[in-house]
């Protein structure tokens, strides 16, 4: 399994230990950030599965960590995404490496031009399989937009919270630097809040989602990647966006 978000590289190794515990299926993730030999040494134990970032699945294949010879199934996961984030040239030439006789599933929020090329490339008769949304909620959204320069959105920010006064309330930013500084920013003036990004560890990001699902506190702040998939009720303002 191939995916570029680390959270959710963990969330997959869980739900499939989960999945898998009375076959006793072994799953191991492997990404950046986290020391290569204890990886390694993880994968001299038998694993059935491993969920791997692109970067660091293609430096255990030439480093000959990882056994190819038995692999019979890939998944790519967020094709898109890593199209969008440079790694596509990484994800074909770790296909290169592969068996070729193995089954491959590709998903994708959407489907251009070179996410299609690949699975035309490396899929033999791809079959085309197409979720479609039950419903749009979007007309039932209201949505505004502010342009302000950068020096000013955290005051910006401020004025909006005090405005709306929102029983709960998301803030998205592009980094988790830039979500420490708000975070940071919002703690000074008193206001219940918390944050997920990616530098945090697992079991932390489920408590400060679960205190937040619970009304704990008002403010969560997050990375765009942290907090996808999440599902929270009863937001009031459900992006306030402020990006470095």
């Amino acid at each position: 399994v191939t995916g570029v978000q680390t959270c959710a590289l963990r969330s997959v190794k869980e739900d499939i230990k989960n999945i898998g515990r009375f076959k006793r299926i072994k799953a191991t993730a492997v990404f950046g950030r986290q020391p290569f030999a204890l990886q390694k040494a993880e994968l001299k134990q038998k694993s059935h599965v491993v969920i791997g970032t692109p970067g660091r699945v293609f430096d255990h294949i030439e480093r000959g960590t990882i056994a190819l010879d038995q692999i019979k199934y890939l998944v790519i996961d967020e094709a898109d995404e890593m199209l969008n984030m440079g790694f596509i040239e990484q994800v074909e030439q770790i296909i290169k490496k592969l068996p070729k006789d193995r089954v491959t599933m590709l998903f994708s929020a959407t489907l251009p031009d070179a996410v299609k090329n690949i699975s035309l490339k490396y899929m033999k008769t791809p079959i085309d399989v197409e979720i479609k949304a039950t419903g749009i909620t979007t007309d039932e959204i209201e949505h505004s937009l502010y342009k302000v320069s950068e020096n000013d959105k955290i005051s910006l920010l401020t004025d909006v919270t005090v405005i709306e006064n929102p029983d709960s309330c998301l803030i998205f930013c592009k980094t988790k630097d830039g979500v420490d500084m708000v975070c940071t920013h919002l703690k000074s003036l008193k206001y219940k809040c918390d944050k997920i990004h990616g530098g945090m560890e697992q079991d932390d990001r489920l408590e400060a989602m679960n205190a937040f699902r619970k009304g704990e506190f008002r403010y969560l702040i997050a990375t765009d990647v942290a907090a996808r998939g999440i599902d929270v009720e009863n937001i009031k303002i459900g992006r306030a966006s402020c990006r470095e």
